[in-house]
């Protein structure tokens, strides 16, 4: 009997995963990440950025609408809506 596998959505991407996750060899990864000055961290000989940060250079280059990220949230904002009964 063998393990069920679980299937998750990559939070980051490396010139190792490249080209299965968005299509580009790793030299080609390097190069986009480097030519668009997406944030990156250098672990050993891998080059890794977060996946939102490359989507966010995806959707500028296309001219398609940012992605709006979650309000940041607001303690004082939080318990006066409370104290008003506001959900």
């Amino acid at each position: 009997m063998t393990a069920p596998r679980l299937t998750v959505a990559p939070i980051t991407v490396s010139d190792a995963t490249a080209l299965a996750t968005v299509g580009l060899t790793p030299r080609q990864f390097r190069a986009f990440v480097q030519e668009h000055g997406i944030p990156r961290v250098r672990i050993g000989r891998r080059t890794i950025v977060r996946v939102d940060r490359l989507l966010e250079v995806v959707d500028r280059l296309s001219g398609a609408t940012p992605r709006l990220s979650a309000a940041a949230w607001d303690e004082e904002a939080t318990i006066k809506a409370a104290a008003r009964g506001a959900k």
